[in-house]
């Protein structure tokens, strides 16, 4: 009899346990609103909020909140070149930018991207699942749907990816799935074959076990309305609930598990029904139960809940936390507390930084929850925690302390009431004798960016330890205090070479000319090291010392495209604010054939807004013309005719402007405007001078291009008289003249 009974339970918990709810809208947590502002406002300042190939760089940098901020953008820009970028997210290798725009695309109704986001769903990783299934959730059912089985119905596919595409077909309730699915269950038993069935069943809300009966519900079912499906199952539920409350009753020893599989049938229900309250009064309620199971359960649901129906659930998720304090051998309540307080941290609402004090101040606490509580503060982010933390300092073992010095150092410069204390700290042996602390102080002072630090983070420069070194330059660099620019210039010949190139960044940010000498030589002959001599150019172009153009100008040229990226750009940052240097530069460029980057020089002197003065308009009119003329000489015709046009009529003694437009105008086939800009010159020439005859050979060939025989058989004779023809202009004239007479129709011949 108790063999029988146990059997029962045991097959109950398995069909209750594969009951799971649907349902993606309540895991995907909403973008922190305070982080996507202050996001928002730094990419505002750069002055390309919308520009696609800014959003592109963001997308990729470490921090999250600006990572998700991107992505949002690009969904809203919903052009071409967005969409390309949003779909070479999803394909790259990065999983933090996959992961931010899976959990952007999650939280809105789109489609365009389904098939990159199967494709992502055929990898495997777990991790990204739960945005991509409420990415499904939210789109056009049957049209997810038909993609999904396009992709399911390839039996060459791994079972294990197939096992995932049967997965992502619960989260979009079509009916179209129904059949497929069915017809793809076999008779062996096997996780596809379980996952086939968990699917059916959430789409159905009918639970069935094999091939046959499956296929006997849908024929008598297929034309029914899903509501009705829903109240068959509502009414199975029912069923169960009351099988398994009496169950509780007579078998003490599996109430804890029961009670959890009541609780997933209830919280389903409500949540079918919409009912928000009832599902926060279950989850609130099952917080206060006897058994650590179902208060885990509970916990697991609200994490991933949506974030503001989590934050009504904050008062009672703080009580938790004055659980009675677990005896040494019961580690059940602490792994409880330990979820209580990582879910405040996800919350980062305010109203927990009091009771999460009293259990971090109380020295009978276990050092781990303290541990999770400092790391939990820190998402709060109220500066108001410091002087709390560094309280503990002094008491603390290495790993609080550590955890310590991180936590304050992501305040950046509202942590400036720690440099006092961090200051100190590194003139302890304690400290300076454990690498990985040392380390944390050292950059945490770099991140508050305090100029009294540099003094303090100086001499680690010359620390035994690589580690130490590389944090010392690189806070050096954060903090901004040029002065300190000589001494950090030692560690550029470090055996080290990410210590080499930290200290190249540094040395750019601290602005100090003074060791611009270092940098050259290491951008002109370190030719092994490309992504040294990038940082080399890039700190050069932070620097902004004019002395090094001429260095950078050589390696314009070479192959390394990055590199040579990155010395355009230091280029463009040493001339941005001097027009006489840029002119310069663009001259040079000209000079030596370099006609893109002289045509690149010449529209950023014309679009510099510091020069759209009426003093330097002259001068920006002549660099149109000269732009025009790099642009006519490339064989850019149509963009050369607006700056060769505008240089005609501001400069009209300078002829080359008017050659080179009428040369434009005579490739684009505009006959007409090129025979107007060359009689317009022809007039302000000097009659017989070697320009007036080469303008007038000029527009005789324009007449034979506009087929207008008869002017150049009527100007010719007249030409032939004048005294200053040469005999080769003569010739040329009569070759001319003799041409049109035979390209004249006889009719038209002149008599």
């Amino acid at each position: 009899m108790r063999i029988f009974v146990f059997g029962i339970i045991i097959i109950s918990v398995s069909i209750l346990s594969s009951c799971r709810a649907q349902g993606s809208k309540g895991i995907i947590p909403s973008p922190d609103r305070e982080g996507f502002l202050l996001a928002e406002e730094k990419i505002k300042a750069t002055d390309v909020y919308n520009e696609p190939e800014h959003l592109k760089k963001r997308l990729y940098e470490s921090d999250a909140t600006g990572r998700d901020l991107a992505a949002e953008r690009l969904l809203i820009l919903n052009s071409r070149k967005a969409n390309k970028i949003i779909s070479e997210a999803l394909k790259s290798d990065n999983e933090e930018t996959v992961k931010s725009v899976l959990k952007v695309l999650a939280n809105h109704k789109n489609e365009r991207f389904i098939e990159e986001v199967i494709y992502i769903l055929e990898t495997g990783k777990s991790a990204f699942q739960p945005y991509i299934f409420s990415i499904f959730s939210k789109a056009e059912t049957e049209a997810v749907a038909k993609i999904i089985i396009k992709h399911l119905n390839q039996p060459e596919k791994p079972e294990a990816i197939r096992q995932n595409l049967v997965r992502g077909l619960s989260f979009v309730p079509a009916k179209r799935s129904i059949p497929f699915l069915i017809g793809l269950l076999t008779a062996r038993k096997s996780e596809f074959n379980s996952e086939i069935i968990n699917t059916l069943s959430k789409i159905t809300r009918q639970r069935f076990d094999t091939k046959e009966e499956w296929a006997k519900w849908w024929q008598l079912n297929r034309n029914q309305p899903r509501e009705k499906w829903l109240e068959q199952s509502i009414a199975e539920y029912n069923k169960q609930i009351e099988e398994k409350d009496k169950l509780i009753k007579q078998y003490a020893e599996n109430i804890a598990l029961l009670k959890v599989d009541i609780l997933k049938m209830r919280l389903e229900q409500a949540r079918r029904l919409t009912d928000v309250t009832a599902e926060i009064n279950l989850l609130t309620g099952a917080l206060d139960d006897g058994f650590t199971i179902v208060k885990k359960y509970a916990l697991e649901e609200i994490k991933t809940s949506d974030k503001e129906k989590a934050k009504q659930m904050v008062p009672k998720l703080t009580e938790a936390l004055k659980v009675p304090k677990p005896a040494p051998a019961d580690t059940s309540t602490n792994d409880f507390r330990l979820m209580v307080v990582g879910i405040l941290g996800d919350l980062g609402d305010e109203r927990t930084i009091e009771p999460l004090l009293i259990v971090l101040n109380d020295p009978k606490e276990a050092d781990n929850l303290k541990n999770k509580i400092i790391i939990t503060l820190g998402k709060i982010k109220n500066p108001k925690i410091i002087p709390h933390l560094l309280g503990l300092i002094d008491s603390s073992p290495s790993e609080t302390i550590f955890i310590i010095v991180e936590t304050i150092a992501t305040f950046a410069q509202e942590g400036r009431l720690a440099i006092s204390k961090f200051h100190e700290s590194l003139k302890v042996p304690k400290y300076q004798n454990d690498e990985k602390l040392v380390k944390s102080l050292i950059d945490a002072l770099g991140d508050i960016k305090d100029p009294t630090s540099a003094v303090e983070v100086l001499p680690f420069i010359n620390d035994a330890r690589p580690r130490v070194r590389w944090s010392a330059a690189n806070s050096l660099g954060q903090i901004g205090v040029g002065d300190v620019a000589p001494q950090l210039v030692k560690l550029l010949n470090d055996e080290f070479l990410d210590i080499k190139q930290i200290t190249i960044e540094a040395l750019g940010k601290l602005g100090n000319k003074i060791v611009c000498p270092e940098i050259i030589k290491i951008l002109l002959n370190d030719k092994e090291e490309s992504r040294t001599r990038q940082l080399s150019a890039d700190a050069l172009g932070a620097i902004k010392d004019k002395t090094a153009l001429s260095s950078l100008l050589t390696v314009l040229d070479e192959s390394d495209e990055k590199l040579t990226t990155s010395v355009w750009n230091a280029i463009l940052s040493i001339t941005s604010d001097n027009l006489d240097l840029m002119e310069e530069i663009a001259n040079k460029l000209k000079e030596s054939k370099r006609l893109s980057y002289a045509n690149l020089m010449l529209k950023k002197i014309i679009d510099n807004p510091l020069f759209q003065t009426d003093v330097l308009k002259p001068r920006i009119s002549a660099n149109k013309g000269v732009l025009g003329l790099i642009l006519a000489e490339m064989g850019e015709w149509n963009q050369a005719v607006p700056y060769l046009s505008g240089a005609e009529k501001a400069f009209s003694g300078k002829p080359e402007f008017t050659l080179a437009l009428i040369q434009c105008y005579k490739n684009l086939q505009k006959y007409d405007l090129a025979v107007n800009s060359c009689s317009a010159l022809l007039e302000d020439q000097k009659e017989d001078s070697s320009q007036w005859w080469s303008l007038k050979m000029e527009l005789l060939f324009l007449y034979s291009l506009r087929k207008e025989y008869s002017k150049i058989i009527e100007e010719v004779p007249k030409l032939l008289t004048r005294s200053a023809i040469t005999p080769e202009v003569k010739e040329n004239l009569e070759k001319m003249k003799t041409e049109a007479e035979k390209s004249l129709p006889a009719n038209n011949s002149p008599k």
